[in-house]
Order: structure tokens, then sequence, then C-alpha cells
């Protein structure tokens, strides 16, 4: 439906503080609006849940209407998804994420709660808010960058102590350039002090519970034991307490939660002991499927029967002869009640058998050597199929919490399959160091460059990719994970640095990737890997194949594909769970895009 453009007002939960129409206007323009604006139904007006900067553009253009979807949803369903369809897009701010968590503070929200709904960690939304107990010149330095939040974090006991010190450490922190290690360091006296008076807090609330309760002895705090049972009393208590400061409402909303989640639990019992019991029920058919593969496909027992009743040539080998020979040796060890379901299985095996009795034994001896490879790799780790699945990232090398950082087992896979000990591996675009690591784990040599290296990692060398330092057919590996266009920036638009993430269309993500490459085949050896960890991206309704471009491209170096894993994504079952996180792309006919793709490139050569 169409509604006028001045009854459609911003989101109040809007935590975009400023937008770039440019881009999207030229678009409009020459494509019209290919989605409509996802609002809901107020008393005099309609409020946007999803597509601001498409409004103000339309505004800038003069429409007098738009198309609307009207959706009925509360205010907490609004609040979620005007937040989280944003992030989709791009990253928020600092700043922007900031002032959003303290306007949801100033309405009465607790920091758990924050994160509770929107699904971020609740100790991240507390150094946000934690902010604005500085001085607004500090504040305009963690805007700006000068100052992480990270930075913030390791000051919140301070703060809440002695917010002078923390004032005062943070400006240090912003004049000396501190690592997030050094201010540790440097506030880590402060820290103990003030643990130290809680420890002493905590006995002394402890024993007024104990005169209170009446209790026969006072409260001790002398082994590791007593401080792990006084924790336990503290954590009831403040579980208490925070119960008792939720209003009904609030209340309210916790025991449905309960009662969904003993709901679900139950639900999951109640699969996993029909999955059992589906189990017990296989048993049979397994076992007598396994038994028959064995004896089928046992080349030596196939071998010894036949050279011991038939002349080696396939027009003496009688199909029939073999197969009750065959099936005589597979009952033997099959119960009674299990005999037919096994004869069954066993002449479906056996036609398969027949084929290879035309060129047997030959085909066994080439067969062997793959086998050989094949056993090699499994017993490295390496999973030999196209779907690499690892709910759960390994935390020894590089940093989680790097913006766009990778799991450790997809470098892994990719040495373990390519690579040799001590051969040589480079990262052009090392991130947070996780190839280093991985490959300083498994006994590869690796060089890392970046154009922004963390400060804490200097094994990271500052270099442009587009010029590496190397000489030909020098390397044994290339492992590359490029930032995903515009999906999460690197470096700060002020800086001016050659960053592929800052590129303003696809095709110059592209035409910059590609002077990479053409610096990754030189360095390479013949016939050696390049691994590109890389994945596809929706913007503004509108699907963009990077993965499928950038294949092309390498292949137009001279790169030869050798196809691609898909690595599933993880870390959004929540919000999956909410319908959120794909309402967007649903609603423009694409799909949520839930994987990534490792390329594996090849150069040619000798």
């Amino acid at each position: 439906m169409e509604v006028p453009i001045e009854l459609i007002r911003p989101s109040p939960y809007q935590p975009r503080l400023t937008f770039n129409t440019g881009d999207l206007k030229e678009e409009i323009e020459r494509d019209g609006l290919l989605s409509a604006l996802v609002v809901r139904k107020r008393d005099d007006h309609y409020e946007l849940l999803d597509g601001e900067r498409r409004l103000r553009t339309l505004k800038e253009m003069g429409w007098k209407t738009a198309p609307v979807d009207v959706r009925e949803v509360d205010d907490v369903t609004a609040r979620r998804s005007v937040f989280k369809l944003n992030i989709v897009r791009e990253n928020y701010t600092t700043e922007e994420k900031a002032r959003y968590f303290k306007k949801l503070a100033d309405e009465g929200m607790k920091a758990y709660q924050i994160g509770q709904e929107l699904n971020v960690d609740d100790t991240w939304v507390r150094a946000h808010l934690s902010v604005f107990q500085f001085p607004e010149d500090i504040q305009e330095a963690v805007w700006a960058d000068q100052l992480s939040i990270s930075t913030i974090r390791e000051l919140e006991a301070v703060i809440g102590a002695n917010i002078e010190e923390a004032i005062s450490v943070a400006g240090e922190a912003i004049a000396r350039k501190l690592t997030i290690r050094q201010v540790h360091d440097l506030v880590r006296p402060s820290v103990e002090r003030i643990d130290k008076a809680r420890v002493e807090a905590a006995r002394q609330a402890l024993e007024a519970k104990t005169q209170v309760l009446g209790a026969a002895a006072p409260i001790s705090l002398e082994t590791p034991e007593d401080y792990e049972k006084a924790a336990t009393a503290l954590r009831e208590e403040a579980k208490k307490r925070r119960l008792e400061s939720l209003t009904p409402e609030e209340r309210a909303a916790l025991a449905a939660q309960r009662e969904q989640e003993a709901i679900e639990k139950q639900q999951r019992k109640e699969e996993a002991q029909g999955k059992r019991e589906e189990a017990r029920q296989q048993e049979i058919e397994d076992e007598a499927r396994k038994r028959a593969k064995e004896i089928v496909k046992d080349n030596n027992l196939v071998r010894e029967f036949v050279a011991g009743e038939y002349v080696l040539t396939a027009g003496d080998v009688r199909a029939e002869d073999l197969r009750e020979a065959l099936m005589q040796k597979l009952m033997a060890n099959i119960p009674e009640e299990k005999r037919q379901r096994a004869k069954d299985i066993f002449d479906e095996e056996f036609n398969s058998l027949q084929k290879r009795l035309e060129i047997f034994p030959e085909k066994s001896a080439k067969i062997e050597p793959k086998f050989t490879r094949f056993k090699e790799l499994v017993t490295r780790g390496v999973i030999p199929y196209t779907v690499w699945d690892f709910p759960d990232r390994d935390d020894y090398a590089g940093d989680k919490d790097f913006h766009g950082n990778c799991s450790p087992q997809i470098v892994e896979q990719c040495i373990w399959r390519l690579t040799e000990e001590g051969d040589l591996v480079v990262d052009p675009m090392a991130g947070s160091g996780t190839a280093l690591d991985v490959c300083r784990k498994f006994n590869r040599k690796c060089i890392g460059y970046d154009i922004k290296p963390p400060t804490e990692r200097v094994d990271i060398i500052q270099n442009d990719s587009h010029h590496i330092p190397l000489a030909d057919n020098f390397v044994d590996m290339v492992f590359i994970h490029p930032p995903y266009w515009k999906l999460v920036f690197f470096t700060r638009a002020e800086e001016k640095l050659p960053d592929l993430s800052r590129a303003d269309t696809p095709e110059q993500f592209l035409e910059m990737l590609k002077e990479v490459f053409q610096e990754c085949y030189r360095i390479l050896k013949p016939r050696k890997f390049m691994c590109v960890l890389l994945g596809d991206l929706i913007r503004d309704g509108s699907f963009v194949p990077l993965c499928r471009k950038t294949a092309n491209m390498a292949e137009k170096l001279g790169f030869v594909d050798y196809g691609y894993a898909v690595k599933l994504a993880h870390g959004e079952v929540s919000r999956k769970k909410s319908g959120v996180i794909v309402a967007e792309p649903i609603y423009t006919d694409n799909l949520k895009i839930s994987h990534d793709a490792v390329m594996f490139l090849r150069k040619g050569g000798g």
C-alpha cells in the first residue's frame, strides 16, 4: 500500500546517527524503489521499523507517497528489529551503540536486559554506558577511536570505585597511546585493592546475615572451599535482589521465558529419546549391511576365493557361484531372525561387485595409492568433503573479538591438506594473526602482512599487499581472508589507506583485490595453492556474488580453479530463532546467507 510520506516518522529506537543517501539516490533514480518501507501503525501516523535511509532519500527527491509494508509488532519487537536490521547492513559506530544503549538505560532498562534483548554481551553494554561517566573530551576520544571500548572495560572496576583515577588513566592512555595490556598493568594495583575491599565487604555481609539468622558459629573465610561457598551465597543473594527489582510485567515476562525454555528442554529430551529408539531399531539393519559390505569389498577374500576355485579370467568366474559362496560366509555369523534382511542387503551390495569382476584384480592395484593418500590426509584431520561445519571457534589462534576474524580450524584444514611441515605459508591480510598462530602450532613457517596490524602483534609486518616484498616462486601456500566489501571497516576514512573494505563499489573492490592476487600468483611456487576465504553479500536488496566474481578474476590471472568448501556460519542462533535476521533478505526475494566459501586456486606451471 502507498501512504503519504508526511505520515511516516522515524523510529525513536533508531541507533544510527548519520545517513549517507548519495549512492541510494542514484539507484532509486535508475531502478526505482525496489523494496517497501517496513512500518507499524501508530495512532495518527506510521512508525518506521526498517528503511530510514530510503525515507530520507525519498524526501530529498520530493516523493509525496511511499510504498509500505505494515507489521503488527509490540514495542520490544520494534526496538529489537530496528537495532538488528540496521547492523546487518553496516556495523554501528561506537558512539551510535553507546548512545542507543544509554537511551534504553534512561528508559529504565538494566544492562543485562539490554544485552538479553539485543543478543549482545551485557558486559559490552556496561562498557559503552561507562563512557558517559567521563568528561566530554574523553568521550570524544572514544568516538574517534582514540580510546577503545576494550580499554574502558579494563577501567570499569576503577570507574565504580574512583572515577577521578579512571579519568586520569584514560587521559594517560590517550596521550601515550597505551595498549590494552599496558592499561591493564597500570590499573592492576587499584583493581587488586578494590577486590580486597569487596572481599572484606562480603565477609561483613555474611557475618551480618549469620547474626540475623542466629547461626551457631560465625562464617569462616579461610580455605578456598569457604570462599567458593561464600561466592555461591552471594550469587544467590544477587539473583534474589535482581528479581525483587523487577516490575510485575518484567517478572511475568521472565516467568514466561523460563516456562518456554522448560517446554523446549522437554521437547529436546523427547526428541533425543525418539532418536535413541530409532537407533536401536536401526542396529539390526546396520549390522547386516556392515557385514555384507566387509565381505563383498574385501579384495583379499574375493581374490583368495576366485584363485582357489577358478582361473583368473573374467570369462571363467561365474557371478552366481561367487554370490553363493560369499553368502554362506555372511550367514555363518548372522542370527536366524536377521537373515532375510541380511540377504536383501547382501544382494544390493553384490550387484556392485559384478562390475568390479570385469577388471579384477587390476582395479585394486590402481586404487591402492589413492587410498593410501586418503588415509594419510584423514589421519592428519583433513575433512575430505565440501561442507565444513565448525560450531565452536578454537581460541588458541588470533583474537575471537577481532572484527572479521576466522576460525583457526579453517586454516588448519588448508595447511594440513596442501602443505607439509617446514613449508612456508604467507597471509597477505593477517588481521589478528590467526594463520600465523596455526602455522606455528603445526610446524609451518608463516609470514603475515597487514595494512594496519594490531599493536600487540609485533610478528605481523605492516605492509600494503598490493606489493609483497618476496621473491618470485618462493612460497608453498597463500592463505588470504580479504575483508568483505563494506561489511566492517578496518581503517578510518581519514587515514586514506588502500583498504578493500572501503572500496566504493564491488567493481573497485575486485580491482583492488586483483592487484593483491597478482602478487600472490607471483610469489607462489608452480602448482602450489592459494586458499581464499570469502563470502557473498546482500546490499540494499541486491545479491553481490563476490565469490563467483573473485574466482573468475583469479582464473584470468592464470590460477586454476580447484573448487571450494562451504564453511557454515554460526554465532547467530538466537537471531535466527527470532526471525529478525532473515526478514530483510527474504523480503527482497533473497535468502539469508549462512555460509562462507573457502576457494582453492592453484598456480599453473611444471
